[in-house]
C-alpha cells in the first residue's frame, strides 16, 4: 500500500512540468477520435472509468478491467455527435476458463483473464472539395476514422490485474494512412473503511503516429490515474487525473446511483465532469454529462447527454448483453 502510495505522489509531482509539455504540443495529435468514450454509461460519468469499468468497455478505458468480466459480454454503442458527424463502437469479451488450477496459493484461479476484440468508427459526413483558394471543385469526400483493438487482462494476485492491448489504426481523409498502438492498465483493489476501493493507473495510444504526405503526427498519448469507491452497494463514486500529450492535465469526476425496481430490474442514474470538454476556450455550456440506464437480467440500456458548448449537445445510446457460462473469479 505504501509502494502504491508512492507511486501515485510521485506521478502526481510531474503534473505541472506535464502542463507546461502538454501547451507547447497543443493541437499536434493525430486520431482525436482515439478520445471517444465507448460507451454511454461511462460518458455519462465523466469519462471516469479507468477503476471503474469491468466489462467489455474496459478494453478501451483500461484493459486491466478485463480481469472482472466473468461472463461473455457484448456492447454497441451509436452516439450522434455534431451536424452528420457520427461514432460508432463495439467490443466483445469472453473470460477463459482455467485448465487447472494453480498451485501457487496467492495466484487466482482466474489466472488466464479474459480476451476482448472491440472496433471503433468514426464517420465525419460528406464534405465539399475545395481548393486552396477557397473554390469548390464540384466534388465530395467523407473522412473517416477506424481502430481495431485486440486485448487481455487478468487477476495477478487477489488484488492486482493487469492488462495489454494492441491497436491497428486507420485514418482517411482524401489519402489513407495506418498505424498501430498499445495500451496497458494496471489495477489495485482493496477496501477504505471497510467499503470496496480500487486504484487504477492506464496508459493508451503509445507508439504509434499517422503520416499524410510529409506530415507526421504522434497520437494523442494518454495517461490516466484513477480510484473508485463503492461507499453502498447502490452507489458508486469515481475520479480520474488525466494526462494527454497534447493538452493540460484535466480531472473527470463521475457517480453513479442504482435502484432496484424489482430482482431482476435495476436502474441508474449518472452524472460527471470532464475537465477537457469543460476548457475554457470552448465557448457556451460544457463539461458536465448526465445519463440513465436500465439493467434486466442480462441485458442492459444506456443512455447519455454531454453538450459541447457552441458546437451543440451529443448523445449515445449502448447496449450490453452477458451471456454464457459464468467464470468463478
Amino acid at each position: 500500500m505504501k509502494t502504491i502510495a508512492a507511486v501515485l505522489a510521485f506521478s502526481l509531482a510531474l503534473l505541472p512540468g506535464a502542463a507546461r509539455a502538454a501547451t507547447k504540443q497543443a493541437g499536434t495529435s493525430s486520431g482525436e477520435f482515439l478520445k471517444f468514450g465507448p460507451d454511454a454509461r461511462g460518458v455519462a460519468m465523466g469519462h471516469a472509468m479507468s477503476a471503474v469499468a469491468e466489462d467489455s468497455s474496459a478494453l478501451y478505458w483500461n484493459p486491466a478491467g478485463l480481469a472482472m468480466v466473468t461472463r461473455s459480454h457484448v456492447t454497441a454503442t451509436h452516439a450522434f455527435l455534431f451536424q452528420d458527424v457520427f461514432y460508432d463502437y463495439a467490443a466483445f469479451a469472453k473470460p477463459i476458463a482455467p485448465l487447472v488450477q494453480p498451485r501457487r496459493r496467492f495466484m487466482r484461479p482466474s489466472v488466464l483473464g479474459s480476451l476482448a476484440l472491440s472496433l471503433q468508427y468514426l464517420n465525419a459526413g460528406r464534405l465539399e472539395e475545395r481548393i486552396n483558394t477557397g473554390q469548390a471543385t464540384g466534388g465530395t469526400f467523407t473522412p473517416r476514422d477506424l481502430a481495431i483493438s485486440a486485448g487481455w487482462g487478468s487477476s495477478l494476485t487477489d488484488s492486482i490485474d493487469f492488462g495489454l492491448a494492441l491497436k491497428y489504426i486507420d485514418s482517411r481523409i482524401q489519402k489513407s494512412a495506418s498505424t498501430g498502438a498499445v495500451d496497458a492498465g494496471l489495477r489495485y483493489r482493496s477496501r477504505l473503511y471497510d467499503w470496496p476501493w480500487t486504484l487504477a493507473a492506464a496508459a493508451g495510444n503509445f507508439g504509434g503516429a499517422l503520416r499524410f504526405d510529409n506530415q507526421r503526427d504522434p497520437l494523442p498519448v494518454t495517461v490516466r490515474f484513477g480510484n473508485s469507491l463503492r461507499p453502498a452497494d447502490f452507489l458508486v463514486i469515481a475520479g480520474d487525473i488525466v494526462l494527454t500529450r497534447d493538452n493540460r492535465p484535466y480531472p473527470a469526476l463521475g457517480a453513479e446511483g442504482l435502484f432496484a425496481v424489482e430482482e431482476s430490474l435495476v436502474l441508474a442514474i449518472r452524472g460527471g465532469y470532464n475537465g477537457r470538454s469543460g476548457a475554457s476556450d470552448l465557448d457556451g455550456f460544457s463539461g458536465i454529462s448526465f445519463g440513465l440506464g436500465m439493467k434486466m437480467h442480462a441485458f442492459a440500456v444506456d443512455y447519455a447527454w454531454r453538450p459541447f458548448g457552441a458546437l451543440g449537445q451529443t448523445h449515445r445510446l449502448t447496449l450490453g448483453y452477458a451471456f454464457g457460462k459464468t467464470i468463478r473469479r
